[in-house]
């Protein structure tokens, strides 16, 4: 495991730590995923860094953005997972169940 994914994944292990008392075993694949996808992340910038973002030739973009993108959603779903966000987190916690039925409801007049 390269040392950016070691240290990612002793940062996300050590947070939760903090924030639920210990990293539970079902965890452990989400928090490799996040892990593998930084990685996956970071690698494709470098090639694109070395390549451009487009082809001279025939003016498309390069795929890897496509990847970006795509680790990126998954990024965000597994960060759910673990109430990493803010909407996740009130989730988990019960925060505020019917808020977004509120909300909704004050958008819709």
């Amino acid at each position: 495991m390269a040392a950016k994914k070691k240290n990612a994944q002793k940062i996300i292990e050590d947070y939760l730590t903090e924030k639920y008392g210990e990293v539970q075993p079902q965890w452990q694949f989400t928090i490799n995923t996040i892990c593998e996808n930084l990685q996956m992340i970071e690698d494709c910038r470098q090639e694109i860094k070395r390549v451009g973002l487009y082809n001279d030739r025939t003016g498309r973009k390069n795929p890897l953005i496509a990847t970006i993108k795509d680790c990126q959603a998954v990024l965000l779903k597994c960060y759910q997972q673990l109430g990493l966000t803010p909407w996740s987190e009130s989730k988990i916690k019960g925060d505020n169940e019917n808020g977004d039925a509120e909300l909704l409801q004050q958008i819709m007049g």
